[in-house]
């Protein structure tokens, strides 16, 4: 005879995290999309990743010889920030139809070069300095030191690579009109973007310019951002929604810029993945088993050299910063019907 399935049972005192109040006079105003796959791989950990590098093709195992290897994309606060702001700009900036669906990614003609095997289109994206600073700082009186700030952090990240390696489903239909659900595999070891700096002047200005006038080079100079094809992948279907000003709520929500860490980073998209793919099920709820939890907010470290009241304290953090930010109603720990441990978040759906 079958044995019964035993109930989760919520542990006295359950509740992580005090109620909290939300951000204050900070309003969601409009959203923009992220590819589903890159948050994934963004929220990649080596919790049971164990012999991913066995499954590497040869070519792509020849890239990374040698080299330090992480899975997934794992960047700075700062980095990630960075992202953000570039990833916003290419939404807004790309041409969609009437429904909001993506036609042509980025401003500019598409970059053709080889990616998961096949020639690919690599967005394109142009935009100024100045718009650039404003959207990673949130505000229009930046500092010369924050403006040098991130042009050294877009500089520095242009020349990591990542590996990533992800699966893609579509329906492939034959001349007869026939469907067949197909997949296929992904794998670059690359950057995520690539930066072509130019600039549209007269002969004065440029003049100007290679006399070291750097108030006219910063007024007049464009970027253009040749970014990954992972950030447009199949973002009509899959997709995740990010407020326009999710930097900044980040930011109040933790207690300033510098106190923005990957774990919270990484807890905030986790719950905005869960919240985009729950709309559609209406379903309020996602689940953690707690052994996962550090893995999952990279604290893997404090878990191997057992630094308990770091992890613990980290955890908290996470946990009040995505509460303040208005993503989770509660957050109660039970237990499993395999007896483990596991935090239950209580989504806000409307966010």
């Amino acid at each position: 005879m079958r044995k019964k399935k035993e109930k989760e049972e919520e542990k006295d005192g359950s509740l992580i995290i005090p109620p909290i109040a939300g951000l204050p006079d900070v309003p969601i105003v409009g959203k923009f999309l992220v590819s589903g796959h890159s948050v994934d791989q963004k929220l990649m950990h080596p919790y049971g990743m164990a012999g991913l590098l066995d499954t590497l093709s040869p070519q792509t195992k020849s890239k990374v010889k040698d080299e330090v290897l992480v899975y997934g994309i794992k960047v700075s606060p700062a980095e990630d920030r960075l992202m953000m702001a570039i990833q916003k700009m290419l939404w807004y900036k790309s041409t969609k139809d009437k429904k909001g669906k993506l036609i042509s990614a980025g401003n500019m003609p598409a970059h053709r070069d080889m990616y998961g095997g096949e020639s690919t289109d690599f967005p394109a994206l142009r935009f100024t300095p100045a718009e650039l600073y404003k959207e990673y700082t949130g505000k229009t009186d930046y500092s010369g030191a924050e403006a040098l700030y991130i042009k050294d952090t877009i500089t520095k990240l242009e020349q990591r690579r990542f590996l990533i390696v992800y699966k893609r489903k579509y329906v492939q239909r034959s001349a007869r009109g026939k469907s067949e659900q197909r997949e296929q595999r992904i794998e670059e070891y690359m950057p995520l973007l690539r930066i072509v700096r130019y600039y549209d002047l007269t002969s004065e200005e440029a003049a100007k310019i290679d006399k070291g006038d750097r108030e006219l080079k910063e007024k007049k100079g464009e970027i253009v951002v040749i970014m990954n094809p992972l950030f447009i992948d199949q973002i009509d279907t899959k997709f995740i929604e990010y407020p326009n000003n999710i930097n900044q709520r980040t930011a109040i929500a933790a207690g300033g810029n510098r106190k923005v860490t990957q774990s919270i980073n990484n807890l905030r998209d986790h719950l905005l993945r869960a919240i985009s793919s729950n709309k559609r099920k209406d379903n309020a709820i996602t689940e953690v088993n707690r052994d996962k939890l550090p893995f999952l907010l990279g604290l893997d470290k404090y878990v191997k050299e057992s630094r308990q009241k770091l992890l613990n304290d980290s955890i908290q953090k996470a946990l009040e910063t995505v509460a303040r930010m208005g993503l989770v109603l509660d957050v109660k720990e039970v237990t499993g019907a395999q007896g483990q441990d596991k935090l239950v978040f209580v989504l806000n759906l409307e966010y």
